[in-house]
């Protein structure tokens, strides 16, 4: 008798395919684990600082866009632009003695070469560079080092000791440049960077060093006991403004250039926290001048005229005790053909009420010729507006 075998089940290759998927699953959920958490360990490591407990990678990001603010990307937009100007002068050299009275009569003088330096702002790409006056003033040699340390050759484009600015040139073309910005929007307390090569050569360094403040106050008039010479209409500010960087730009926080410093009010030589700029907008009209007439005309009205307290009141019998009173009118000049005559009381220019001489010929000061004033004059107890259209102003008058 034969006995039947019982017949086999079949499962074919399901289970095995079922179970290496599932393999692999619990595979690749290790690796994640194990990913994720060295990931979570690196998070809580410190970095590497050079003191102190560090904070962990998460805010160490957070710091680091934070460092990132406003006045770093303003000065790495007009850093590169700043250069350095060495003026090379003449100068007579007498080695002093108690015989140096008889040496300067009987011995021929000694001379040696100088070097003056300062700042300057490329403003164009073709090599025009705005610096101060009285960096360049009287040099024989003018040179520029760009802040990769090339160093070139400049020419005196043209230059105004009464606004003390000058305008250079270099050969040569696709210079990094920044335009100068508007000076008129500018706020008392706001921040600005001042830009520059302090002390030039002395650091062996020809990048430019970055100094930050706030602007102090604007319409400053600066004495010639501080500066060299009377300046006007100044904007002040605490960033620290030393030896050299005159002629390097004042910019705001967001890299606007908004004016070229040029002076600073110190016992010691050194910066004591008031430091003063040329606005802006003057220097474009500065650089405007140069370039259309190779020079900078000024302004003049075309007359002269005095102060007005009590007793000239009293006197010439007017009805106030301010203002200015013509004395005499230069022919055929703006106030003759504006119809101004002496013994007129100037009693405001557009607008503005003048207290003296000085007041007028600051409100004179940054006007451009053909510029139209209206004048508010006193004549016989009548008060009129004349237009008066300014003209360049000779060097005989």
């Amino acid at each position: 008798m034969y006995e039947l075998e019982p017949k086999r089940r079949r499962f074919g290759v399901a289970p095995y395919l079922f179970g290496a998927l599932t393999g692999v699953a619990i595979g690749l959920a290790v690796v994640v684990g194990i990913v994720f958490s060295r990931g979570w360990e690196n998070e809580a490591e410190p970095t590497k600082t050079t003191g102190g407990v560090a904070p962990t990678t998460k805010y160490s990001r957070l710091i680091e866009s934070s460092r990132r603010n406003a006045i770093v990307q303003a000065t790495e937009m007009v850093a590169p632009a700043v250069v350095n100007v060495t003026a090379v002068r003449t100068e007579i050299f007498r080695q002093p003695s108690i015989f140096d009275e008889w040496f300067r009569r009987n011995l021929p003088v000694r001379k040696r070469k100088v070097g003056g330096y300062g700042s300057g702002l490329i403003i164009r790409q073709d090599g025009y560079i705005i610096t101060n006056e009285h960096v360049v003033r009287g040099a024989e040699d003018i040179w520029v080092t760009l802040p990769d340390g090339k160093d070139m050759r400049a020419e005196l484009v043209g230059s105004d000791p009464g606004f003390d600015l000058a305008l250079l040139r270099v050969e040569a073309e696709g210079l990094p440049y920044a335009e100068l910005g508007d000076s008129d929007g500018l706020m008392v307390g706001e921040w600005v960077i001042a830009i520059g090569s302090p002390f030039g050569h002395l650091l062996a360094d020809p990048h430019p060093t970055v100094t930050v403040g706030v602007v102090s106050a604007f319409n400053r008039d600066v004495k010639a006991e501080v500066s060299g010479q009377q300046m006007k209409d100044l904007i002040q500010t605490d960033a620290a403004i030393n030896p050299g960087n005159s002629g390097g730009p004042l910019v705001n926080s967001i890299g606007d250039v908004i004016g070229i410093n040029a002076a600073i009010f110190s016992h010691s030589g050194g910066s004591e926290g008031i430091g003063f700029a040329i606005p802006s907008n003057r220097a474009k009209w500065v650089v405007d001048e140069i370039l259309k007439y190779g020079r900078v005309r000024r302004a003049y009205m075309g007359l002269t005229g005095m102060d007005v307290d009590q007793a000239v009141a009293a006197a010439m019998d007017l009805a106030t005790a301010h203002g200015v009173l013509v004395k005499a009118i230069y022919d055929d000049g703006p106030a003759d053909k504006a119809g101004i005559r002496p013994g007129d009381l100037i009693l405001s220019v557009n607008g503005i009420e003048v207290r003296d001489i000085e007041h007028v010929n600051d409100i004179v000061y940054p006007a451009r010729v053909d510029e139209e004033l209206e004048i508010e004059i006193e004549r016989n107890g009548q008060r009129k507006t004349v237009k008066l259209v300014l003209k360049e102003k000779k060097n005989d008058t």
